[in-house]
């Protein structure tokens, strides 16, 4: 079982200036990796459309994503 496109797990990343949030979305009929700017998860967003889980390579669709936010 994936942690990231099974059970919602996001991926933070930080630097000295900045924090970034990724996550998985489904949304409007397309699963997206989602990446929030700023220092909390309710940042500024911005998503890319994707077929399959970027940690575990299990192709996605709308029906095996639990995601959403």
């Amino acid at each position: 079982m994936c942690e990231y496109c099974e059970n919602g797990k996001s991926i933070e990343l930080s630097n000295d200036s900045a924090k970034s949030y990724w996550f998985i979305v489904r949304k409007n009929g397309k699963v997206r990796l989602y990446c929030k700017m700023g220092e909390s998860e309710s940042g500024n967003a911005y998503g890319i459309e994707i077929s399959n889980c970027p940690m575990c390579g299990r192709k996605l669709e709308n029906d095996n994503v639990t995601t959403e936010q």
